[in-house]
């Protein structure tokens, strides 16, 4: 394998004790903030994830931050509504199977 940039490899022990590798071509930081970022960008993929699941959003429509917004916006309605409707109906059937 040929790379054409310097990398970094960064280790980092988390709370619990474990190491963790992180690779990076990020010069300009320290070994703690490039952790920092990617826990933050985990974050977000579990934010991701969990729409996915429980919002039943499969496929972005838009990449532009206002269409992703207002998907979001509009599944969580959505998803409220059908709450709701289980709620109020007193039905034993899962958000998934009322929707």
């Amino acid at each position: 394998v040929y790379l054409t940039s310097p990398f970094r490899l960064v280790t980092i022990q988390d709370e619990k004790g474990k190491q963790l590798r992180f690779v990076t071509n990020r010069f300009d930081v320290t070994a703690q903030e490039v952790a920092d970022m990617y826990k933050a960008r985990w974050q977000i993929e579990l934010f991701f994830k969990r729409i996915k699941q429980h919002m039943t959003i499969k496929k972005l429509f838009s990449y532009s931050e206002k269409g992703v917004s207002n998907q979001i916006i509009l599944a969580m309605i959505a998803s409220l509504l059908t709450y709701l409707l289980k709620v109020e109906t007193g039905s034993k059937k899962s958000p998934f199977q009322i929707k």
